[in-house]
């Protein structure tokens, strides 16, 4: 009757809301993907020479447009800007996966002045270049982005207006006298209010992604306030592309409590070519997961998991998570047990081949945990909304449908207050809502340890309980409070638990991605860090992976129905 009752207000209240919103911008996606969807071309074009940042973003400009008007089904061609090895991969990948053999180059201002003749762009919006500096930020380059989507311009530096004007572009504006405020209240109802970006006036990239979908950008909390009537615009669940300005803690929970989520995105590139065609010609090869019913559970007293943070960074791991030695590439990588927290649901819907990649590539000891299907703070989500339960419902069925095709089972979440009521309600929304999940980990945003390794429980659609467990332990440089410290420190920390308690101890370690230390005039960091403490914590502790730590848990509270849901699983796994 609860879930009845909670699916009717729902209900009633999304036919509400549907017609507020009636008159809106229809954005080309799928509801339940969180992100923008791109028609795959027929063709590729490439620009090989965009070196200074006024070219990139001139680029970035052709990219979005060409994006847009394939999504209109009025041209056939993406743009590819050259760059990095790591994103060469992806485009070769991406290329084969389309199965794209009309592969051409052109010049950037030889492009441009194809795609004026064509049709695909109509003008130029000039902007003036800005550094990142707090006091000279200047926000033409995101009014520029704003109106290039709607308007059909190129983005061009002022510098590069009489160059633009040779090859008979007219002005379509100028974003140099305009504001983030003008821009939002003149085109909103021609504005796309399922996405938005967020992106320094000094970076280029993500920019193409925008253009194509018709989105607003700024970067800023504070711009005239403007901002909050942007969020309260938006249609949440809604992804802010890039990664805004400002202490992360403060920008995160501004988001959450309109509905929107960070993607840490702000250095991806080439996304209109690399998600192209997901939805018709993507196939996901799924992480492996642990086989509870192999573990022996009789076996060993105290454990410790280690899970890594910051997987939620899309564009660390899609690029540089990959090829690191400090990472997935380190030579230890695959002696010991570890789970690495990710953004797999981000990847499964604009970029397969990351995940092919990592799961080709998962060591039979390594697990997966996805970071929450975006970063945001649960306990805050779309608490200035007055449906908050219906949106959190929707997230967690949009995660659902998406982790279906990863083969994750556990999912990661960094609240600013972990035992608050918000929290517990989402927590609850999230076990009944995500199809096959067998456990959360929940990090307060500081400490990580607020709750010292506590363990929430919760019971998902068929009653049964799920854990959600705080992780006990963090390695972070430099910490301060309890349960954090350096690798020694940490395995001290766990040898001294395992040693005091009579009962056995599970503890999840939380570590760091980008904490250093000093081990004998050495820096030690990322996996070595983590090698560190393995080789400190005594020998009767057993390291598992987080997978296994949940099993493990929900088998001491509750034998007999976890032995009854393993027995299950094992049916459902046979053929």
């Amino acid at each position: 009757m609860k879930q009845l009752s909670r699916l009717i207000t729902i209900s009633l209240l999304t036919v509400l809301a549907v017609s507020q919103i009636a008159c809106s911008y229809s954005s080309h996606n799928n509801n339940n993907t969180l992100w923008p969807q791109q028609t795959a071309p027929e063709k590729i074009v490439r620009i090989e020479n965009a070196n200074r940042n006024m070219d990139q973003v001139l680029a970035q400009s052709l990219s979005g447009l060409a994006a847009q008007a394939v999504n209109n089904a009025t041209h056939d061609e993406l743009v590819w800007i050259a760059a990095a090895p790591e994103d060469e991969k992806l485009y070769k990948a991406t290329k084969k996966r389309l199965r794209i053999n009309d592969v051409r180059q052109a010049g950037l201002w030889q492009l441009l002045d194809e795609y004026h003749n064509k049709g695909i762009v109509r003008g130029y919006i000039v902007y003036k270049s800005s550094s990142s500096d707090e006091d000279q930020i200047d926000q033409s380059i995101n009014v520029a982005t704003t109106l290039a989507g709607v308007l059909k311009g190129a983005i061009i530096e002022e510098s590069m207006v009489d160059r633009a004007q040779t090859l008979g572009l007219k002005q379509l504006a100028d974003a140099r006298e305009k504001t983030i405020g003008w821009s939002f209240e003149k085109y909103k109802s021609q504005l796309n209010r399922n996405y938005i970006l967020a992106q320094s006036p000094d970076k280029p990239f993500m920019r193409d992604v925008a253009i194509a979908h018709k989105c607003i950008a700024l970067y800023g909390l504070d711009l005239d306030g403007v901002v909050p009537k942007i969020m309260e615009w938006l249609e949440p669940p809604a992804p802010i592309l890039g990664w805004n300005k400002g202490d992360e803690g403060i920008k995160v929970s501004f988001a959450s409590k309109w509905g929107p989520f960070a993607t840490a995105s702000d250095w991806v590139r080439n996304l209109p070519f690399i998600s192209a065609g997901i939805s018709e010609k993507a196939a996901i090869k799924p992480f492996h997961s642990v086989k509870p019913w192999e573990i022996d559970y009789n076996q060993g007293k105290d454990f410790v998991a280690f899970w890594f943070s910051d997987g939620d960074n899309m564009g660390w791991m899609m690029r540089d998570f990959l090829s690191s030695d400090r990472y997935w590439n380190n030579p230890s990588h695959g002696e010991f047990p570890i789970t690495w927290s990710t953004c797999a649901v981000k990847l499964a819907q604009v970029s397969p081949e990351s995940i092919n990649t990592l799961s080709r590539t998962q060591p039979p000891s390594t697990t997966m945990s996805e970071f929450s299907g975006g970063y945001f703070y649960p306990d805050l989500f779309a608490v200035n909304r007055p449906n908050r339960e219906e949106l959190l419902v929707k997230k967690a069925q949009a995660i659902s449908e998406q982790l279906s095709k990863t083969g994750i089972r556990t999912l990661c979440f960094i609240a600013q207050d972990i035992r608050s009521e918000e929290a517990m309600q989402a927590y609850r929304i999230f076990a009944e809502e995500i199809d096959g999940l067998i456990g959360m980990i929940v990090l307060q945003y500081h400490p990580y340890t607020a709750a010292q390794g506590h363990v929430f429980w919760v019971e998902n659609s068929q009653g049964i309980e799920i854990p959600v467990v705080n992780v006990r332990f963090a390695t972070w440089r430099n910490a301060r409070w309890v349960g954090g410290g350096s690798p020694p420190e940490v395995a001290q920390m766990a040898n001294e638990l395992a040693q005091e308690q009579e009962e056995p101890t599970f503890s999840i370690i939380a570590n760091h991605a980008w904490s250093r230390y000093d081990k004998n005039d050495n820096e030690v960091a990322g996996l070595n860090a983590v090698k560190w403490l393995v080789d400190e914590l005594d020998q009767d502790i057993q390291v598992i992976n987080t997978d296994e730590m949940i099993w493990r848990i929900r088998m001491q509270n509750a034998p007999e129905q976890t032995r009854k849901v393993i027995r299950q699983m094992r049916r459902e796994q046979r053929p």
